[in-house]
């Protein structure tokens, strides 16, 4: 019974995070259990396969911290622009939570704003945007 709690636990968890959950009942939760779908026109969080979630179209990542006074302003202005632009993907990643993905990119200041098409850096912008920045910014990707 620990180990359906467990996986009800976790999918509830995903779930939350507007992940696609899909969890077995008679087999053991592994990885391949769990699987993240993209969900264009929201907010999402890095995937267990983060690599595959970044790999192609248009991704927007916004690395910021809890703490960060900017990155709390900004958030709005990301959960906005996500609404706004339904054909691009936009991932928060708390750079404290997710310091491979952080460390990976180079993150040596917050908020850091990184497009990429096709899993490839395209732009970067550092410091805070308000939202006409911010869609300005975005519409120069194009």
């Amino acid at each position: 019974m620990k180990k359906a709690i467990t996986k009800l636990t976790v999918a509830a968890l995903l779930f939350g995070l507007g992940y696609t959950v899909s969890v077995s009942t008679t087999e053991p939760a592994t990885s391949e259990s769990t699987v993240a779908t993209k969900s264009y026109g929201k907010v999402e969080h890095p995937a267990t396969d983060f690599d595959n979630q970044i790999a192609s179209g248009i991704v927007i990542l916004d690395f910021f911290a809890t703490w960060c006074p900017p990155c709390q302003r900004f958030s709005s202005v990301f959960t906005n622009a996500a609404e706004k632009h339904p054909n691009i993907l936009f991932i928060k990643i708390d750079v404290e939570k997710y310091q491979d993905i952080a460390n990976r990119f180079g993150i040596r200041s917050m908020p850091t704003i990184i497009a990429l098409k096709d899993g490839k850096k395209i732009k970067t912008k550092t410091g805070f945007m308000n939202k006409a920045q911010f869609d300005t910014w975005i519409n120069s990707l194009a």
